[in-house]
């Protein structure tokens, strides 16, 4: 059986995940919990994404994930880093617990601006926009509303 840890690191080795990751600025870390095993890890930007096999300090965020949604994510083929976008945000938004993904936020909209968070949405092109705004959030705006209360949760 494939590690927690493997598992991530595939995933962020993935080409479309390389790409999607090209505008986050050095350093940036997130956390990752797997949620049955709770094991955390954190990933932090490099020359690619590296995981390491502890709760990193001063992360952005904190990923809440199960191991099917990690699975998920590492067989979904595709390329196209807005159609690989929509299947992530499908998760945020899922109401099956063992597919979703939860995110909790640790710093605001100023850092997740100058982090890079939103290049790896301009990466996505209009189709993530398209998608975003199906759900309410039609501009930056609404986005930082949507933000910030997600990081009180």
């Amino acid at each position: 059986m494939i590690s927690d840890f493997k598992m991530l690191q595939d995933f962020f080795d993935k080409p479309v995940a390389v790409k999607a990751a090209s505008p986050l600025k050095k350093g940036v870390t997130v956390n990752v919990d797997i949620i049955e095993t709770g094991e955390s890890f954190h990933v932090v930007k490099e020359d690619n994404m590296r995981v390491y096999k502890e709760k990193g300090e001063n992360s952005d965020a904190t990923i809440e994930m199960t191991i099917k949604a990690v699975e998920y994510l590492i067989n979904f083929e595709t390329e196209n880093i807005g159609e690989y976008g929509i299947e992530i945000l499908k998760m945020i938004l899922e109401s099956d617990q063992e597919k979703r993904i939860v995110v909790h936020y640790h710093v605001g909209l100023i850092k997740i601006t100058t982090h890079g968070y939103f290049g790896v949405l301009k990466l996505g092109g209009s189709g993530i926009w398209q998608y975003l705004s199906s759900h309410g959030l039609s501009n930056i705006g609404k986005i930082r509303q949507f933000l910030k209360k997600e990081t009180k949760k």
